[in-house]
């Protein structure tokens, strides 16, 4: 138990919760798997887990939420990025050099305008 702490402690992305998601579901699968009949207090247990998984699942999405770039935020990037071009970026290459940003930062490849 005493290295699972300190391999907790050394982990160097501590907010990651995709681990503890997957044995909450695994636990709930196996559970399920288990079970012949359904009791009051399966029920209670079933419901436990559940909630156990959505609040997993609340905070993972908190987590990303906090670091995620609003949509005000990206417009004002977009605007920047779109001014520092014109200024820096001549005329001839512009389009050249949109054309590279555009590839390295869109994940579907480049846009045909």
């Amino acid at each position: 138990m005493q290295e699972k702490i300190q391999e907790y402690r050394e982990d160097p992305d501590p907010a990651e919760m995709w681990d503890e998601l997957a044995v909450l579901r695994g636990v709930l699968q196996e559970w399920l798997s288990d079970m012949d009949g359904v009791t009051e207090d399966d029920v209670g247990v079933l419901l436990d887990l559940q909630n156990a998984i959505r609040r997993t699942l609340d905070s993972i999405n908190k987590i990303q939420t906090r670091s995620a770039l609003t949509a005000a935020e990206v417009e004002y990037l977009q605007a920047r990025v779109a001014d520092l071009f014109k200024t820096y970026v001549p005329q001839s290459e512009r389009d050249a050099a949109i054309r590279e940003l555009r590839e390295a930062i869109d994940p579907d490849g480049p846009r045909m305008n």
